[in-house]
């Protein structure tokens, strides 16, 4: 598809990304949510953790880049039941195909995992500027992947500093993207997560 027809067909727009995978992921994840989580304890009666999905940041599908033009969103379950200051999270059990120019949603699958409680993330208020940093490296990373080509230098450096302060702020999800894209993280030489 051309950057043209990527301009008539629309703009990757986020936050209407994320609602579109979100609802595409919704029928997989309560199949998912019928049994009990791996790894967790037995609920404590009388109700066990309330689960909600979100997606993650749009992953490259391919790195280095190629002209495929496509990233990938992770779809996992968080539950603040039962938890002060934190959120339970579970292991992504979805990736949505989604195009970097046009946010149209290519295709979802299952990433055959099950439904898996990888732990407590804590929560803390984040600025409006934090946001606003990883909103533009997420647009740096779109247009890496729509020329598929490495980014440049300066490019590059956003997209380094906006990933990997998201990583280092949900550090439970940093490690699971980690596994899901070693080829991006190598590039992105993020410290490990503590």
């Amino acid at each position: 598809m051309s950057r043209a027809n990527d301009d008539a067909a629309g703009r990757y727009d986020a936050s209407e990304v994320k609602k579109r995978v979100e609802a595409a992921a919704r029928p997989l994840f309560v199949a998912l949510r019928g049994g009990p989580l791996e790894g967790s304890a037995p609920p404590a009666p009388p109700r066990p953790p309330s689960w909600a999905i979100r997606a993650s940041l749009p992953m490259p599908h391919a790195w280095p880049p190629t002209e495929a033009s496509l990233v990938d969103v992770s779809v996992y379950a968080y539950s603040f039941s039962g938890i002060a200051d934190g959120e339970r999270q579970a292991a992504p059990f979805a990736r949505a195909v989604v195009h970097a120019g046009s946010g149209a949603l290519v295709r979802l699958e299952s990433l055959g995992t099950g439904f898996r409680e990888v732990g407590v993330q804590s929560v803390q208020p984040v600025p409006p500027a934090f946001w606003t940093a990883v909103d533009a490296s997420v647009q740096r990373l779109l247009e890496a992947v729509l020329s598929g080509a490495l980014p440049s230098e300066a490019a590059a450096a956003e997209i380094r500093a906006g990933y990997c302060a998201v990583f280092r702020f949900n550090s439970l999800q940093g490690k699971e993207q980690r596994d899901l894209y070693p080829a991006f993280f190598t590039w992105l030489a993020c410290p490990a997560p503590p």
